[in-house]
């Protein structure tokens, strides 16, 4: 390739290649995890009076879970033609809050990135919700 080749990143390349961008630094492991707990925390405080978020690291010391009582990801079905899973977890700025500021509902996380890199950066990505009575899981 040329120097004057002009080269495009693709999503998954943006998260992985250029991760101070998005996390600050290469080394701050905890930035995504920092985002998952304000969409949890978003989702609870906007729509509910109270609620619980459970983080957990496990026996290998490498895996994170997150629950939440939550109203539940919007996972199955369609928008625009464009599954929601690969919304919310392949593409980046893809999101639910950029009306906030019309209903008057707040956002911690920055709209759209966190779940996207976090997926694209990790080595096991996997998320189960529970939305009207449906679970959807997706690894």
């Amino acid at each position: 390739m040329s120097k004057d080749t002009i080269r495009a990143l693709d999503t998954r390349e943006q998260c992985r290649m250029r991760l101070p961008v998005w996390f600050g630094s290469r080394d701050n492991y905890t930035h995504g995890v920092r985002e998952i707990l304000a969409n949890a925390s978003d989702e609870i405080s906007n729509n509910f009076d109270s609620g619980t978020i459970v983080v957990t690291l496990e026996e290998d010391h490498q895996t994170i879970s997150v629950f939440d009582t939550g109203r539940g990801i919007p996972v199955s079905g369609e928008t625009n033609g464009v599954k929601n899973y690969e919304l919310l977890f392949l593409t980046l700025f893809s999101g639910t809050n950029y009306d906030n500021i019309d209903n008057g509902k707040m956002t911690t996380g920055a709209n759209g990135v966190g779940t996207c890199v976090l997926n694209h950066t990790s080595v096991l990505f996997e998320v189960s919700s529970i939305r009207n009575n449906k679970k959807d899981t997706v690894i």
